[in-house]
């Protein structure tokens, strides 16, 4: 365990080095603009906060939006969220569906078959044209001890309807990251979890009127760290569930495990569409065990992922029954540990902030959430609804979120060489580690690979 948390603690820290290197040769070339942003998910104020670590500390704190405080903290996030509204209304496509999300709880062990039940429940089983997505809250929610069956919350993305008929539990299709299914080769882009959902919808003929939701499935585990006192809460996706009608699908999963690894792409007419949240959480998140920073010191941006999602389905107008994913998630394994500097010192906790919890109680939280995932059929009307969301990023968001989320090549050394000659070294005997403990495949708790479904390559 000590040793996954040295291995993710070093991926971060070649991939900051890689940042800072960035930065300090923006800096010793004399570029005063912006150009050193033109490869971020962030530009304009945040940008320059976030990326900007060769700034002086004089010019970063010139950044940060000045407030008019409200009399409490809930009507200061009510002014902010009133006013991006309001930024955001210029931009909302005319026909769009009224969005809802309801958040229920359950445990770590029961959550598929209790996320089940509440479907069967509320009849969204069977009506699959009526949900958008749903998803596991990416949180960490416990009081830091080791215990065994945590609170976990679910959020269903879904149009304004109630009063529904209870319907049969719906079909729900496994894919374990572990396992090979898709071929992939070394400088191939490896596969977003929601390509293997679509091969198989695909080979089962179902198309999105026919599909709840293709959620990913996150572990979360707290342990022991390299130290007697440290510790860690490393959060990996490992596997991805499909949901749809009962009874739908026929032979199709055995199918695909049959022949598998299976060469896969997504369908030419369904557009797969992955936004960088943790840009903007690094803008108005301090740290991952604290809700967000109250008054914003960005208050343009969205102040938590979900809103980021809803935005993106009401911009460009996605209906339901054209969707087959909407949900807020996580990518590669990293550590929710909240970590502050105070006065030079660096602290991390397993242990968040108490906040209150969908079933009423407070109970410590850590925030996790890395990506915004909308996968859904398209249309000749969604393409002005991207140029919209386009515009809607460039004028008010001042981000380009697509970037930073993209299908990675199958291979880790595309950006080794860039670095200087002793630190090249440092990084590759890092990288040699994670190899082989990120990819090993030990009995009983096997790590997933980063490159989840296609690894090893073909």
């Amino acid at each position: 365990m000590g040793l996954f948390k040295k291995v993710r603690d070093l991926q971060q820290a070649f991939e900051q080095g890689i940042e800072n290197a960035n930065a300090a040769a923006a800096a010793s070339a004399g570029i005063d603009g912006l150009h050193w942003l033109s490869d971020k998910p962030l530009r304009g104020t945040a940008g320059q906060w976030v990326y900007g670590q060769h700034l002086s500390a004089e010019r970063r704190e010139a950044l940060l939006a000045p407030v008019t405080l409200a009399p409490d903290r809930d009507g200061q996030q009510r002014a902010e969220l009133e006013a991006r509204s309001a930024a955001r209304a210029p931009y909302l496509a005319t026909d769009r569906e009224a969005v809802r999300v309801t958040r229920f709880a359950t445990s770590e062990r029961r959550q598929v078959e209790d996320v089940s039940e509440h479907l069967s429940r509320t009849g969204f089983a069977a009506r699959p044209d009526l949900v958008f997505g749903l998803y596991r809250v990416p949180d960490q929610i416990d009081d830091g001890r080791l215990i065994t069956d945590r609170l976990v919350e679910w959020e269903i993305v879904h149009r304004d309807v109630t009063g529904l008929p209870p319907a049969p539990p719906p079909t729900v299709a496994w894919f374990d990251a572990r396992e090979t299914w898709v071929r992939r080769r070394i400088g191939e882009a490896m596969v977003y979890d929601e390509d293997l959902a679509l091969a198989y919808l695909a080979q089962a003929g179902l198309g999105p009127e026919h599909t709840i939701g293709i959620s990913r499935y996150l572990t979360v585990e707290t342990g022991q760290g390299s130290t007697e006192t440290s510790s860690y809460t490393a959060s990996y996706v490992s596997g991805v569930h499909v949901w749809h009608l009962p009874g739908a699908g026929g032979d199709a999963y055995e199918r695909i495990r049959s022949t598998r690894p299976i060469v896969t792409a997504p369908p030419a007419d369904v557009r797969v569409v992955v936004l960088s949240w943790s840009s903007i959480r690094r803008a108005v998140m301090a740290e991952s065990g604290a809700p967000a920073l109250s008054p914003s010191p960005f208050p343009y941006l969205p102040g938590t992922a979900q809103e980021l999602l809803c935005a993106y389905l009401d911009i460009v107008g996605v209906r339901s029954a054209d969707c087959f994913a909407a949900s807020v998630t996580e990518d590669v394994p990293r550590n929710l540990d909240s970590v502050t500097n105070r006065g030079g010192v660096t602290l991390s906790t397993n242990r968040g902030a108490a906040e209150p919890c969908v079933d009423g109680v407070s109970r410590p939280r850590l925030r996790g959430g890395a990506r915004v995932v909308v996968v859904y059929r398209d249309r000749p009307e969604y393409a002005a609804g991207r140029e919209r969301f386009d515009a809607y990023q460039r004028e008010v968001l001042s981000s380009q979120l697509e970037l930073g989320a993209e299908r990675r090549p199958l291979e880790y050394h595309d950006q080794v060489d860039r670095l200087p000659g002793a630190l090249r070294k440092v990084v590759n005997a890092a990288i040699a580690t994670a190899d082989a403990v990120t990819f090993e495949r030990t009995p009983g708790k096997p790590k997933v690979p980063h490159f989840r479904y296609c690894w090893p390559p073909a």
